[in-house]
């Protein structure tokens, strides 16, 4: 296994932008899984952009500060349960030989089964997720984050420590496995090409993909293009589909509502549960429209000025 390099120092002591600027210089591990089409919330457009300096910038969630806030304290109760101990990764690792290959892990843990030290990675993880852990499962998105870092380190295992819904700590142990490892060394090669030689990603169906574009070009001018008419009439035909689909599924709605009358729940045979409910009350609504009639000046002073465009076919 080939040993890593050093790429930076006291990655704590660093501003975001610094941090930012040097993962510029190579892929980490959630880029991989974003660049094999693993990564839930990003896709390879993302990474292209954000590589050659053109991505939109991106605000910091609540989930994600809560993940900063929480990665120490979860790291501690790992060990404590695991009785392994840890110690602070505060540097950004290199491969030795595929140097576009980086690696910021959260700790490293001493697993005494093993005899050395591998890779532990802190999630904070919220409960919709929890079906993703179950049984010992790791998410593809992250098993590729983890078989990236052990590329990298030329370790042998990872421990990832995720705390599901704020009250359950769920460690599970990967272990190193050379096939994935050379498939996603071959992933990264081929994608990195394309960001030495400025060649964007083909554009995929994706909402993350959809956002990106949202993003770069947020704003109309006074132009027009021609475009593609054969991508033009896919399109259309899918949205004609898509109207016959919505309208036929509204008419076997209608036909339940009616089967219902005052019911509130439905059952079908052998279903224990119901699948479908429709339940009345009450619902407080905010009258914008009279708010703004009766107090015209206090109303103006909480309007907000966005910048929107419409994808409207003609």
């Amino acid at each position: 296994m080939a040993k890593y390099r050093i790429f930076a120092r006291n990655v704590d002591k660093m501003t975001k932008a610094e941090w930012l600027g040097l993962r510029r210089y190579g892929m980490g591990g959630s880029d991989a899984a974003a660049v094999c089409g693993a990564n839930p919330w990003r896709g390879p457009l993302s990474v292209y952009l954000s590589k050659i300096g053109a991505a939109p910038d991106t605000e910091s969630n609540e989930a994600m500060m809560w993940g900063n806030v929480l990665e120490d304290p979860i790291a501690k109760e790992f060990s404590r349960r695991t009785q392994q101990k840890i110690k602070r990764c505060n540097m950004i690792l290199q491969h030795a030989e595929h140097d576009f290959m980086l690696a910021n892990i959260d700790r490293l843990t001493f697993d005494e089964e093993e005899g050395e030290w591998g890779v532990l990675e802190v999630k904070n993880v919220g409960e919709y997720r929890r079906e993703d852990w179950a049984d010992g499962a790791v998410p593809d998105y992250y098993a590729i984050q983890s078989a990236h870092y052990m590329a990298v380190t030329g370790l042998k295992y990872a421990w990832f420590a995720p705390l599901i819904g704020g009250n359950r700590l769920q460690p599970v142990k990967v272990m190193r496995n050379e096939r994935l490892i050379a498939s996603l060394i071959k992933i990264e090669r081929e994608f990195w090409h394309l960001v030495e030689t400025k060649t964007p990603p083909p554009l995929d169906d994706s909402v993350e993909a959809t956002k990106v574009l949202k993003a770069l070009y947020p704003q109309s001018q006074s132009t027009s293009v021609v475009i593609d008419p054969a991508t033009y009439a896919k399109f259309t035909a899918i949205r004609e589909r898509i109207k016959g689909l919505e309208q036929e599924a509204r008419g076997y709605e209608n036909e339940l509502r009616l089967a219902m009358g005052d019911a509130e729940a439905a059952y079908v045979p052998g279903c224990e549960k119901p699948v479908i409910t429709w339940r009345g009350g009450t619902v407080k609504k905010f009258d914008t429209e009279a708010f703004k009639v009766e107090n015209p000046e206090l109303a103006m002073r909480y309007m907000k000025e966005t910048t929107t465009r419409r994808f409207l076919t003609k």
